[in-house]
């Protein structure tokens, strides 16, 4: 009898590993799906906008900063997750640590990125400004944070709970 209620209990058990394991691979998929199309959608409307030379401008430094981009992350948001699920008392010194060292990583990317275009792309250099124009806000965000020696409320609620 105690081996039918064990058999009956793993087997609850095991669907509702399966049911959920669907569930959440289906709402991933489903979630690339919509974020593939929305760019598709914005890559169109770009291209009709901006006409084919300017886009092929566009393209081009899109290009240059996801390359350089690498640089801002090594690895470093794979690890901060990695560390800070196996202690998560530990979760607001984790994430002072990497918004430090993307905050300076990601300074090093902006100067790859001007001294790439000016020498790779020289057309291209003008729009260098624009990139630090957008990165700053960004970088003084993470300084702001850092500066205030707290935690920003929305990325750390999912593993505070």
């Amino acid at each position: 009898m105690n081996s039918r209620l064990n058999s009956t209990t793993i087997r609850a058990v095991a669907e509702r590993l399966a049911s959920r394991t669907l569930r959440n691979s289906v709402l991933v998929v489903g979630a690339r799906v919509v974020a593939k199309l929305g760019v598709f959608i914005v890559v169109v409307l770009l291209w009709r906008h901006l006409g084919a030379d300017n886009y092929g401008r566009f393209a081009t430094v899109i290009v240059y900063v996801t390359l350089v981009g690498v640089v801002a992350d090594l690895g470093l948001q794979t690890v901060f997750i990695r560390d800070a699920s196996r202690d998560r008392s530990a979760f607001t010194r984790y994430l002072a640590n990497l918004l430090s060292a993307r905050l300076l990583l990601s300074l090093v990317a902006l100067l790859i990125l001007a001294v790439a275009l000016r020498l790779l792309s020289p057309t291209l250099y003008p729009y260098t400004l624009a990139a630090f124009a957008l990165g700053v806000p960004v970088l003084a965000t993470c300084a702001g944070w850092l500066l205030a020696g707290r935690e920003p409320d929305n990325i750390s609620r999912p593993l505070a709970e």
